[in-house]
């Protein structure tokens, strides 16, 4: 006699939906079961920032449960390069007419608390900036 129990069903179940459901090859514990998930990206910020002159300094606490990943992109629409920085590393150059992303691994502090991440774009040689930005965070860079 063979002994079947809610949980193994759950999981059965939800494996068959998320390979229904076309989901890519992450996993997710679901009731002790390992079944596929999709990969979900949760947007932190986006707007658009018109003859600025202090740009884009925005900042935010975040966790490595959320995703592995923070990306920060940016359309220039200005007449000026800007560059962009997480936590004042990167200093990626975008030019006038150009789109770029930078990327940052997240990571917890010490004892598993959230880590603050700074988002910066600014002018690269003064003046105003014109950029359409966006950042979110996601387990893809």
């Amino acid at each position: 006699m063979k002994k079947y129990s809610i949980a193994g069903s759950i999981c059965a179940a939800a494996a068959l939906c998320a390979v229904l459901a076309g989901c890519q090859s992450q996993t997710t514990v679901f009731f002790g079961c390992e079944v596929p998930s999709t990969t979900e990206v949760m947007r932190l910020g986006q707007g658009e920032m018109i003859e600025d002159f202090t740009g884009l300094d925005y900042e935010r606490e975040l966790n490595q449960n959320d995703g592995s990943y923070v990306t920060l992109s940016v359309e220039n629409l200005g007449d000026d390069p800007v560059v962009l920085s997480i936590n004042g590393q990167g200093d990626w150059n975008v030019f006038p007419g150009d789109q770029g992303s930078l990327a940052a691994e997240v990571t917890q502090k010490k004892w598993g608390g959230d880590r603050a991440y700074r988002f910066r774009v600014g002018p690269r040689n003064g003046g105003s900036i014109h950029i359409r930005y966006e950042i979110v965070q996601g387990d893809a860079r």
